[in-house]
């Protein structure tokens, strides 16, 4: 992932898809050395950037299980 203008934008729901975003890359299994930097360097930007990531990881975990049986039930879904 890049650092653009966008990165520095701290309002809104900036920092949330900033963070989405992140956690994606990671869960992906595609993340290179250069990502992981990255992010660590995001990170660790303010207290604010920790929160946002924080609140993400904590949705995609209560998420993840019921994703995870509506695509077991409806493989069609996925391919959508």
């Amino acid at each position: 992932m890049r650092a653009s203008a966008d990165d520095r934008d701290t309002s809104g729901d900036a920092l949330p898809a900033q963070a989405r975003v992140w956690l994606r890359l990671l869960a992906s299994g595609e993340v290179k050395a250069s990502d992981a930097e990255a992010f660590q360097r995001w990170l660790h930007t303010s207290e604010a950037h920790r929160a946002a990531f924080h609140e993400v990881k904590q949705r995609w975990a209560a998420l993840r299980p019921v994703s995870g049986e509506y695509l077991r039930t409806r493989p069609a879904a996925a391919a959508a």
